[in-house]
């Protein structure tokens, strides 16, 4: 899949680097992205992390600038059940407030639009303004927030929860 300025295409070992430095290194990212920091590269096991979506039959896209080619972060299913899919993102502080999530976000709604999925949706911590504005920049709307869902950093943290939910065809 090709935005304006993105490739997003399936996560290869060639990209371990890149999401190690972007999302297992990145501190910030580590705030409200639920994933292991890593210190070091070696202790990512990025491997791993491409069985668990092989396995799952999970879509899992790298998002990667077609200028440099870099790999800024991932945009993947976080679950699916009976015609309900839930999307994750994450992608590097230092390309936050450009405009490459939404345009990510948008190219996966739109392919998933085309599929039998009857609800699409994301969440993100209270806490991550940027997140909440990203998933009603894609046309998403608010659905409901589920407070103290997730303890994160010894911390209980709101989830508020975003969707697009197809109309059904009455024919």
């Amino acid at each position: 899949m090709e935005t304006k300025r993105l490739i997003l295409r399936k996560l290869k070992m060639s990209d371990a680097y890149d999401i190690y430095q972007n999302i297992h290194h990145d501190p910030k990212v580590l705030e409200t992205f639920l994933c292991k920091y890593c210190e070091t590269f070696e202790e990512m096991d990025f491997e791993k992390m491409l069985r668990y979506f092989e396995n799952t039959k999970s879509f899992y896209y790298g998002i990667e600038l077609k200028d440099t080619h870099v790999c800024i972060g991932m945009i993947f299913e976080n679950d699916r059940i009976e015609g309900n899919i839930e999307i994750g993102y994450a992608i590097g502080s230092c390309y936050w407030n450009q405009g490459y999530v939404s345009e990510a976000l948008e190219a996966v709604l739109d392919e998933l639009k085309q599929t039998n999925y009857e609800r699409i949706y994301a969440g993100a911590f209270k806490e991550n303004p940027a997140s909440l504005r990203v998933m009603e920049k894609c046309g998403m709307s608010y659905s409901h927030t589920i407070q103290n869902e997730i303890n994160w950093h010894d911390k209980m943290h709101d989830v508020v929860y975003y969707e697009i939910v197809k109309e059904k065809n009455h024919d």
